[in-house]
């Protein structure tokens, strides 16, 4: 930083000038991490769009939900990219592509060994980490190129990781700095992997973590399955219209005074909105009440001004509610399983 030996006034960014390089910043470490070991190899959808020279059109990038967040000018995309070290852009700024093969495509791959480790303040820049990966490599054997690598896969950043790939000339070579994963090099221990075995211990985290979410997404459809099942079409009514001040007990009460003989199964309201939802143990049952209405459909709440309009959830406003419900209930078991302590905290209360 500059000693602030006298008060300057500096002028202010504009606003579209800030935002543009916010945007070129977060669009290049997208788009890199779109491309990057991590993410091009497992990612079946931007693979069916590589053409045979192994290029992407950039338009198809930049349609991506989180792209479109950051920016959806194409010339700005392509301008970021410019500057990156693993995506090349093409010359009419119209498709993006790798700079280098993926570990899996590499001819030098069984050559080349990955090593992690190195760092500090003094290796904070490419060129500075590179060289010092290629001086203790080059201690077990000689060395063709090396190429530092970035950390894309948390944040929004795209820092050095003290991590790079070696090159040796032979197998052999690259098989001898391997066999050194470990070694502790100014206080920092290393670690070291052949390519291969680096993708493929890579490619089984990938695995787990795919699995995971199948896992996850089987329990997600198992849970709305159940919760469809508890609430079937029909069984939901619409109280709206509702103070400020009405409370749940304020409709619990309202309704069995006019229904006396027909319970409700559950209530989802929250003091202060205008909409309450009474699910019943059956559609006859909530259609049973909406009857005892007569024709007007409206209920007049107990201890309060207020009049509901009363109606049937059906179809796309079913599914919906259905869908609500069946978030809430996931939030709630997350919540319990976090909090290690059970019960049921919600503001949705079972009547008895």
């Amino acid at each position: 930083e500059e000693k602030a030996e006298e008060p300057k006034v500096k002028e202010e960014p504009t606003t579209t000038t800030t935002t543009t390089t916010e945007a070129s910043r977060l669009a290049l470490r997208q788009v890199e991490y779109y491309f990057s070991d991590e993410s091009f190899p497992f990612d079946d959808y931007i693979q069916s769009k590589v053409d045979e020279e192994g290029w992407v059109a950039l338009e198809e990038i930049a349609s991506f939900p989180k792209m479109k967040k950051i920016t959806e000018d194409a010339e700005v995309i392509a301008a970021a990219l410019r500057s990156s070290d693993s995506v090349e852009v093409s010359e009419d700024s119209k498709k993006l592509r790798r700079k280098f093969p993926t570990p899996d495509e590499d001819p030098d791959a069984s050559k080349t060994a990955f090593v992690s480790g190195f760092g500090g303040k003094d290796l904070d820049a490419k060129e500075t980490l590179e060289a010092a990966v290629r001086e203790w490599t080059e201690k077990h054997g000689t060395v063709a190129k090396v190429r530092a690598l970035r950390d894309l896969s948390r944040g929004e950043g795209r820092e050095l990781d003290g991590s790079a790939f070696a090159t040796f000339d032979t197998e052999a070579e690259a098989q001898k700095a391997a066999s050194l994963n470990g070694a502790v090099v100014k206080g920092r221990k290393l670690t070291v992997y052949t390519m291969p075995d680096w993708f493929a211990r890579l490619r089984k985290k990938r695995d787990a973590i795919k699995k995971k979410k199948t896992d996850s997404d089987a329990k997600k459809e198992e849970r709305a399955k159940s919760v469809a099942a508890k609430i079937p079409p029909g069984s939901v009514l619409s109280f709206a219209g509702l103070g400020s001040s009405t409370t749940r007990e304020h409709v619990r009460d309202a309704v069995k005074a006019k229904c006396p003989d027909l319970p409700v199964k559950w209530i989802d309201y929250e003091k202060g909105n205008a909409e309450a939802f009474l699910r019943f143990e059956t559609p006859d049952v909530a259609k049973a009440v909406l009857t005892a209405l007569g024709d007007t459909a409206e209920l007049a709440i107990s201890d309060t001004d207020v009049t509901s309009k009363v109606s049937l959830l059906g179809g796309d406003q079913h599914a919906a509610y259905v869908a609500r419900a069946t978030d809430a209930i996931a939030q709630s078991q997350q919540k319990r399983k976090h909090q290690g302590q059970g019960g049921n905290r919600n503001k949705n209360r079972r009547l008895s």
